[in-house]
């Protein structure tokens, strides 16, 4: 059976070092979703594209948004990053982990503003709104999907890797 662990958080948050970490120590691939909205198709085909691709390429982690600005846009507006049929769609022919890398404003603010290169959000309301957004479509997606999930605070990146490590593990030895 396919494995995809979907680790999501808001911009920031640690997800990029987290999935290179993850994947350096157990091989797997890394997928940024955000790869796939580049291209000039549709919205509705390029998810279609998505969930073919990972199910096709497979144990597999996805460095994702659970909750992204609209359009792309920093307007302080949030949608899914992936709709709730989607995950299902996923979720019927694939073991799949979700994990929430979640932090406190205060270290996401320090970190943002860092992190110059990226030109992320550093508007309060706007960051505390992703925060919010992150963690209730995280918990939509892990009630619609029955799934636990596992939200990870993320102010310590040694911790972070062996709760994730924790989770690999556990599924490579069969055990739920």
């Amino acid at each position: 059976m396919e494995e995809v662990y979907f680790i999501g958080g808001a911009k920031g948050s640690g997800k990029s070092t987290i999935c290179k970490i993850f994947s350096t120590i157990t091989g797997l691939k890394i997928v940024n979703t955000g790869d796939f909205f580049s291209s000039q198709e549709s919205p509705i085909h390029t998810k279609k594209r998505i969930i073919e691709f990972l199910v096709d390429n497979s144990p597999i982690i996805v460095d994702t948004h659970y909750a992204g600005f609209i359009g792309g846009v920093y307007s302080g507006k949030f949608e899914r990053g992936l709709y709730i049929e989607e995950l299902n769609h996923l979720n019927n022919d694939t073991n799949l982990e979700l994990i929430l890398l979640d932090l406190d404003f205060n270290t996401l603010i320090k970190r943002r503003l860092k992190d110059k290169d990226n030109h992320r959000d550093t508007n309060k309301t706007n960051m505390c709104k992703e925060l919010k957004y992150s963690k209730s479509f995280f918990l939509e997606y892990c009630n619609k999907s029955k799934k636990e999930g596992e939200i990870i605070k993320n102010g310590d990146l040694d911790q972070s890797i062996k709760r994730i490590l924790k989770i690999y593990w556990r599924k490579q030895n069969g055990k739920k």
